[in-house]
């Protein structure tokens, strides 16, 4: 058969080969856009670099301007007007060569020395008349500092700057000093000239007070719009330069991109469509491809559905998509019910607020393991171990593995590891551990307290080294000592031991051996009993009152306190009483229970805890409709109830009864025999009937006895054959007199009993009327009147029979009632189906056609509706009467309503449902153990409790190794009651499973007895109580350390009740306050009167209240009190919440901070000094820097000013010694002005040109010695901008720069500095590289410090790396160090992007 053509667009190959050549051309253009973009970002970086530089060029010019004056100022303040006036300024304009001239004013603002005297011919000039110069002379002179002035017309000629300082000395203001810059000095000095560089167009504009532009240079006229701008600022004010690109945009290379673009469009366009002409091949290998997937598909769910762990699968959101079975059994869901839901509905909410999903973390590559705690279908949790990994679909695969088990047994590890620790360093066992030569090898404190000695002195020692235990003479007396030696394990063990004082001690121990690392130790514990020797009589004593109290306690208990409330309730009272006894512990009896308490209990419960005497009584309950049967055991402290529900037992001894009283007291025969005709039973008027003897045994005769010889063969072999198979035999029958022999006419029915829950026959009724009387009247009515007679005194039984040939029908009174039905209404067949069920009328009529065509007896059931809407049930007995031509003319029968006994019966078949529930949901195991075979029989729950996965037998030997040792007599116990003690005393023991697992167990069991009052067989329950006897240890465990918290001597602690009213408090708190327990316990702190607070109203602590109640809890809040007597205190608070009793109290914890409190204030008067002391030395350090570095370059001026003169060989020595000195000093005070700038100054981020801080930093060194001679190589990639503190990083590079020059090693052929810098998005690398002298190793640590030099022989203050150290702190950047002798370092610096901030 031919596959259908399957419509594709794939077998459209000329739209497909059009849609690749239009998305080819459209990537392609799109790489041609960027290409475009990227030329255009180059030319905006190149732009960017040019303004920066045309910046720092212009800033430099100014910058010469202040120096040259500062220079010139210092000279004629401290020296006069120089007569070699042309010769200094000559100097200073040969080395600050963008100044154009120097000039000299007087005070009365006449200019008095000039140089270049050519091109400035302006001497006897008054600048203070010059309506242009005038402001800013003025402004210079009311500065009192240095001011430019500019742009400006200049007298001789062009437009330029003029920088001013006024000269002062003792008597005042003496004159200027002032520097000329043109304006064409500067524009040729920034090569703002157009004819220099065509690349760019520039505008200078000035910006006057009223903040417009002055526009005061331009190479050509460019819009402002367009233009970048860049602010320079002066002394005077600021300018902006304005500059534009002149480069015109080159189209060559995008033109390129686009038609290669077209071209690659084109062929592979074309070359798709090609592809997509081969459409038969293309398909058999999609189909060859396809089945190969759909077979890895099948062995994939097929490995998925037969795993061992729960796999599924999920989308990004959660949504469960697939799961295999394992994982759907795993988590108790069907397959379909969890693809309805997310993984989120199967995580606990706990764990899911703790841990939120996390699906960004899954990828492909790797699997992402977490823990999560889940839950079922049925809401019980369980730990899963989810391994989760993203599929090439980018769906979710999950691996799920029960970590539950081996959670709880790490748990368990991690909780015995800390149980551990704290019991071997616990205050009241001593506890050693040896060696396998039987020499300490540990001990805790208590045991050393004891014996007296200290570990170093116990240590690698035998007990018998130390002379503490005579074992030989010790041995003689006690022989069973040897175990001591010898046996690896001793569970108790008394032994006598003498303290390094001589004090004898009395010690119960025992011991344990484990393995660690391949060697054998032993862990000893010692108990001290020396004072407990003479409590052992009371502990006797107080063991024969609990024996007491054990031996009465029966299936259900409850335990209520002197107050009335109940403390515990126990699972079977419970379910006896159906409570939850959560809800009622802590509650009150009678408040709970009104009417309890109307009973007579209450006389009961009060007598029994008033006279404290046992009492016991029945009560009936009607709310619960059931006996209950009390025995209570009083105390000081309460009552104990033991109760057991005796409901069946009542309500059976009463049937009994009545039914007992019916038969005794019945006229008719009424006996009982077994299913073979063996008499059992026959009542009195059946035995007066017959003439049997009283002192005659029923049990020795048979059914065939009470008739003649000749009627007994069909008796046994006819009538008890159709009694078997039909279930009833009714008929007249001729009893025999045991007496007189004669005949006794009887209208005998006998019929099958059943038992109610299996309903197999288990014995034979027969009920029998004598006939003796009743035939001499007509048979006809003395068999209507007999029957109906009989089926009213035996028991609400109807009577009926129809006349088929008349149609009519007669009821006895009794069926009428029965059906519901008015007296004397005529009965016909519909009626009485319409009466019927009509699920039951077709078997009605079923029985009915039988009864006539098999003309025998038959019974049946059917049910019929009562007035109310109820349903009864109605068993029927009828049979068919026959004329002589074997027609049916007559149907008889009787109708019992048996509703009641369905509906007990349904009742026990809910009951035992209910019981097996219990039975099965509480892991009650039930076991019979027959003494006579020696035969046990195991519920399955037995089975799990004891951990046997095989439930199908279990031999006696078998379960009683399961017994631990302890509790080895626990069988004999139990089987040592005798008859007539309480049955129903719960046991409690341990086992031991085949993993050493021990669990604790609660056995209710009862023992059967024969005759002779001996037992032949024992049966109970068992419940695994193993998690209730940890968790009351722990809790024990739990009070003992809170005792021993609550009594500790580092902190008072309060306990307060809901009213804050004291109602414990430990010695400290006494100590503390200065209080009595009597004047503290029962009131609130205030009302003690034991202290008053300082400057803490009632209003504060209502405030601390309430942020107690909204955060939960208060730590360490701080208040100063006053006590009574007169002593001041300073406290540390807490409070927290504290539950017990199920009441809420409070924690109040108080820290004596008097000392601490004082000691912190002192401190911080201290470091307020320090901090002010230190401002105070920042300011000195810093102003004074400033003054120095004027005059130091002043001095510099002179030294360069007399080096130009011919000078003496020496001197000129001299004068190069003290200028390099000068430097020196100079670098120091730099940087201490750096150290200290570093320290104040905020980080200011600022985006860094490494290139020209580099090149700026390596000029500014041309005066260190040998400069020429290093060779520089500098890698920089800073693609990527790069944002911090640019004054920051230029001393960072200044620093590491200098350096690398300072300590070179010039005997090498080419000593050479490597510069790297590398920039990303986080962060820039610097790295600094020379191959100079280097450090040692042991030098590396120091470097950093202030003041530390690697060489008195090399130039420097010691400061630089320490500042270095500073900065990199401020910047949040790091440093790391390589050195070698001889090879030199290299330093890497990390320092953090801030483009992004």
């Amino acid at each position: 058969m031919p596959e259908p053509k399957q419509h594709s667009i794939f077998n459209k190959p000329f739209l497909i080969g059009f849609l690749v050549f239009l998305l080819v051309l459209i990537i392609s253009q799109t790489i041609t856009y960027q290409k475009f973009q990227i030329l255009q970002e180059a030319q905006r970086h190149e732009v960017n670099e040019r303004v920066l530089k045309l910046k720092e060029d212009l800033q430099d010019i100014f910058d010469q301007s202040f120096d040259v004056t500062q220079t010139l100022s210092f000279i004629v303040e401290n020296y006069g007007v120089p007569n070699n006036f042309d010769s200094i300024a000559q100097l200073l304009l040969k080395n600050n060569k963008h100044i154009d001239a120097l000039e000299l004013v007087n005070d009365q603002g006449v200019i008095t020395h000039v140089y270049p005297l050519k091109g400035n011919e302006v001497l006897g000039f008054n600048i203070l008349e010059d309506s242009i110069g005038q402001d800013g002379a003025l402004t210079t002179l009311k500065r009192k500092d240095y001011f430019t002035a500019g742009p400006i017309s200049l007298k001789q000629g062009g437009i330029g700057f003029v920088g001013r300082r006024p000269l002062f000395d003792e008597n005042g203001f003496t004159g200027f000093v002032a520097t000329i810059v043109k304006l064409s000095t500067v524009v040729t000095a920034a090569q703002l000239d157009s004819k220099g560089n065509t690349h760019f167009s520039y505008q200078l504009a000035k910006i006057n007070a009223d903040q417009s532009e002055e526009i005061f240079y331009g190479n050509t006229k460019i819009s402002t719009e367009e233009a970048i701008k860049v602010p320079i600022t002066t002394s005077h004010g600021e300018m902006k330069l304005y500059l534009i690109s002149n480069q015109s945009q080159s189209y060559s290379t995008i033109l390129f991109f686009f038609i290669l673009g077209l071209l690659l469009a084109l062929v592979c366009g074309a070359f798709t469509m090609f592809l997509l002409r081969q459409p038969i091949k293309l398909n058999q290998l999609v189909q060859e491809k396809t089945g190969l997937l759909k077979e890895s598909q099948e062995k994939y769910q097929t490995l998925i559905e037969q795993a061992s762990d729960g796999i599924l699968v999920f989308n990004n959101s959660g949504d469960i998509i697939d799961i295999n079975i394992l994982g759907a059994e795993m988590i108790g869901y069907a397959k379909h019910e969890l693809t309805q839901k997310n993984i989120a509905d199967i995580i606990a909410p706990d764990d899911l607020a703790k841990t939120p999903l996390r699906f960004s973390k899954i990828t492909k590559e790797k699997p992402f393991l977490s823990e999560r705690k889940l839950i079922r279908k049925d809401g019980s949790v369980f730990y899963g171990e989810i391994s989760s990994k993203m599929l090439p679909d980018n769906t979710i695969q999950g691996i799920i593995r029960d970590t539950t088990e081996r959670r709880e047994l790490e748990q368990t590890a991690q909780n015995n590891l800390q149980k551990f620790s704290k019991a071997f360093n616990n205050s009241t066992i001593g506890m050693v551990i040896r060696d396998q030569n039987k020499r300490f090898v540990d001990a805790n404190c208590y045991f050393l307290d004891l014996i007296g000695y200290t570990l170093e002195e116990i240590k690698g020692k035998a007990i018998q080294e130390l002379g503490i235990f005579d074992f030989e003479a010790t041995l003689k007396i006690n022989p069973s000592l040897a175990d001591f030696a010898t046996i690896d394990k001793i569970g108790k063990l008394d032994v006598v031991f003498k303290t390094k004082s001589g004090k004898v001690l009395y010690l119960l121990a025992s011991k344990e051996s484990f393995d660690f690392k391949n060697e054998k130790f032993s862990l000893t514990s010692f108990v001290d009993q020396t004072e407990a020797k003479k409590a052992s009589l009371e502990i006797r004593q107080s063991e024969a009152k609990f024996r007491e109290l054990t031996e009465r306690i029966s299936d259900a208990f409850i335990a209520i306190d002197r107050h009335w409330n109940y403390t515990y309730i126990n699972v079977r009272a419970a379910k006896i009483l159906n409570i939850d006894p959560k809800i009622l512990i802590g509650k009150n009896v009678w408040e709970e229970y009104p009417d309890f308490a109307k009973t007579e209990a209450y006389s009961f419960f009060h007598d029994a805890m008033k006279n404290q005497t046992y009492t016991k009584f029945e009560q009936y309950h009607p709310q619960f409709n059931s006996w209950i049967e009390n025995k209570l055991y009083p105390s000081p402290e309460g009552v104990t109830v033991y109760f057991r529900d005796i409901t069946k037992k009542k309500k059976a001894d009463q049937e009994n009864q009545k039914l007992i009283a019916i038969i005794e007291n019945s006229p008719g025969f009424i006996g009982l025999t077994s299913l073979e005709g063996n008499s059992l039973y026959l009542n009195e008027a059946g035995k007066k009937l017959v003439g049997f003897s009283a002192e005659k045994d029923i049990t020795e005769t048979t059914i065939a006895d009470f008739f003649p010889e000749e009627y007994g063969d069909d008796i046994i072999n006819k009538h008890l054959t159709y009694l078997h198979k039909t279930g009833v035999w009714s008929m007249e029958v001729p009893f025999k007199n045991f007496k007189t022999n004669k005949i006794v006419p009887a209208e005998f029915s006998g019929f099958i009993i059943r038992d109610k829950i299996s309903n197999e026959p288990i014995g034979i009724g027969c009920i029998a009327f004598d006939l003796t009387e009743h035939k001499r009247s007509q048979h006809e009515i003395i068999d209507l009147q007999t029957k109906m007679d009989a089926a009213i005194r035996i028991g609400k039984i109807g009577y009926w029979d129809y006349d088929i040939e008349t149609e009519n029908a007669n009821w006895s009174p009794r069926l009428y009632e029965i059906y519901n039905v008015k007296p004397g209404t005529t009965i016909t067949i519909p009626l009485l189906e319409n009466l019927i069920h009509p699920d039951d009328v077709d078997l009605h009529r079923k029985v009915l056609k039988e009864t006539i065509v098999e003309n025998g007896t038959h019974s049946y059931t059917y049910r019929i509706f009562d007035n109310n809407g109820s349903i009864k049930y109605l068993h029927i007995e009828m049979e068919t009467e026959f004329n002589e031509e074997d027609l049916p003319v007559k149907l008889r029968g009787t109708v019992v309503d048996i509703t009641e006994q369905k509906e007990a019966n349904n009742k026990i078949l809910e009951l035992q449902n209910k019981m097996d529930a219990a039975i099965r949901i509480g892991k009650i195991g039930y076991w019979d153990w027959n003494l006579e075979n020696n035969l046990v029989e195991w519920s399955n729950e037995m089975f799990e409790i004891y951990g046997i996965p095989d439930k199908t037998s279990i031999t006696l030997e078998e379960a009683i190794e399961f017994i631990h040792p302890d509790d080895s007599n626990v069988l004999a116990a139990v089987l040592s009651r005798k008859q007539d003690e309480d049955q129903t005393i719960p046991t409690t023991y341990k086992i031991c499973l085949k993993d050493k697992t021990v669990k604790h167990i609660l056995s209710f069991n009862e023992n059967v007895y024969n005759n002779e009052g001996k037992p032949i067989k024992l049966h109970g329950t068992a419940m695994d109580i193993t998690k209730s006897v940890l968790a009351e240890e722990a809790l024990r465990e739990n009070k003992e350390k809170f005792t021993k918290a609550f009594q500790t001597n580092l902190m008072g602690m309060i306990m307060l009740d809901s009213e804050r009213k004291v109602i414990e408090a430990n010695d400290v708190v006494y100590k503390l306050l200065g209080v009595t327990r009597e004047g503290l316990i029962g009131n609130t702190i205030m009302e003690s009167a034991v202290a008053v607070m300082e400057n803490y109203d009632d209003n504060e602590r209502e405030k601390l209240w309430e942020h107690f109640l909204k955060h939960g809890k208060v730590i360490n809040q701080k208040f100063k009190i006053n006590l009574k007597s007169g002593r001041k205190m300073s406290l540390s608070v807490s409070i927290e919440s504290l539950f017990f009793n199920n009441k809420q109290n409070y924690l109040v914890n108080l820290i004596d901070d008097t000392k601490r409190r004082e000691a912190e204030e002192a401190l911080e008067f201290q470091n307020i000094q320090l901090k002010k002391t230190n401002s105070e030395l920042d300011s000195f350090v810093y102003s004074a820097s400033h003054e120095l570095r004027a005059p130091l370059a002043s001095v510099l001026g002179l030294i360069n000013l007399i080096l130009t003169e011919e000078n003496k060989p020496g001197l000129v020595a001299s004068l190069n010694m003290m200028e390099k000195s000068v430097k020196r000093l100079d670098d120091f005070i730099k940087d201490i002005i750096e150290y200290s700038r570093n320290k104040h100054l905020k980080v200011n981020v600022d985006t860094i040109n490494f290139t020209n801080l580099i090149e700026s930093s390596i000029e500014s060194f041309w005066y260190l010695e040998n400069m020429n001679k290093i060779k520089v190589k500098i890698n920089v990639d800073d693609k990527i901008d790069f944002a911090s503190d640019k004054k920051r990083i230029s001393i960072l590079l200044n620093n590491f720069i200098s350096n690398a020059i300072k300590y070179h090693d010039v005997s090498k052929r080419t000593p050479t500095i490597w510069i790297s810098i590398k920039t990303s998005k986080k962060e820039a690398i610097i790295t600094i590289k020379d191959n100079g002298l280097g450090m040692a190793e042991e030098q590396l640590d120091k470097i950093f410090d202030m003041f530390y030099r690697i060489s008195s022989q090399i130039m420097g203050s010691g400061i630089g790396l320490f500042i270095v150290k500073e900065v990199l702190g401020k910047l949040n950047g790091t440093i790391e160090v390589k050195s070698a002798l001889g090879e030199g370092s290299t330093f890497t610096l990390k320092i953090p992007n801030g483009s992004d901030k």
